[in-house]
């Protein structure tokens, strides 16, 4: 259980935009304490499983991120085309108009996802499709 003292989310965050910039595998725990400013026992209380435990937090906060506020829209907004209007403006505005690079893509480039083999699919909502419907009522 993470100590009260620093907020989770942030931590996440953080984490985040270290492997965004390292790679899984170049994300040492000397950048991870660095970037998050946690010692290692705090990191380690708040993830027992280490970096592997790190990534899988990070991939969750994205899979939630987009089924939230992104699937979630297509699924429930009427109009398709708004629908996608307000998709693409949130995509845009997480990726900081394209200045981010999307976390799949820098663990495809260092081959961690041999260490998350089932989370491109949940991120990209291939599983599921949400985004089927949303463009079958577009037309």
């Amino acid at each position: 259980m993470p100590s009260p003292s620093f907020d989770h989310d942030e931590v996440i965050a953080r984490l985040g935009e270290v492997f965004r910039h390292y790679g899984y595998h170049g994300a040492s725990l000397s950048r991870i304490t660095q970037a998050t400013g946690l010692g290692k026992g705090s990191l380690y209380n708040a993830f027992p499983g280490g970096k592997e435990d790190m990534a899988n937090a990070v991939l969750g906060s994205i899979d939630d991120w987009f089924s939230n506020t992104v699937f979630s829209v297509l699924e429930q907004q009427g109009d398709p085309a708004a629908a996608f209007a307000t998709m693409f403006e949130a995509v845009r505005h997480y990726f900081h108009s394209g200045q981010r690079i999307c976390l799949m893509g820098a663990f495809a480039m260092d081959d961690s996802m041999i260490v998350f083999p089932n989370k491109s699919a949940d991120i990209s909502g291939v599983g599921a499709m949400p985004w089927r419907p949303a463009l079958c009522a577009a037309g």
